[in-house]
């Protein structure tokens, strides 16, 4: 589906509104993903960053989870007794 000149801005206005923070082109693919379908695209837009937010999480924890595990062993190669992991903190 194809929307050109005022309902096309009046839709792009109105989802820029509705998803704070969002970008015109995220905007504007996410309308063109949904056939122009504003409430649609808020939903699609709301989406993607939530699935953005967990894969971030995802990996942060893998991070941590290496650091952690990494530092804990770097203490075990010289001679630290652990009597729990809390013992160090």
């Amino acid at each position: 589906m194809s929307v050109s000149g005022e309902l096309r801005a009046d839709k792009l206005a109105r989802l820029l509104q509705a998803v704070g923070g969002a970008t015109e082109s995220e905007c504007v693919a996410a309308l063109q993903a949904t056939g122009w379908d504003v409430q649609a695209a808020a939903k699609h837009i709301k989406l993607e960053r939530l699935v953005r937010y967990r894969q971030n999480s995802f990996i942060t924890a893998i991070i941590c989870d290496f650091l952690l595990t990494g530092s804990f062993l770097r203490r075990a190669q010289f001679g630290v007794k652990l009597t729990s992991p809390e013992a160090n903190f």
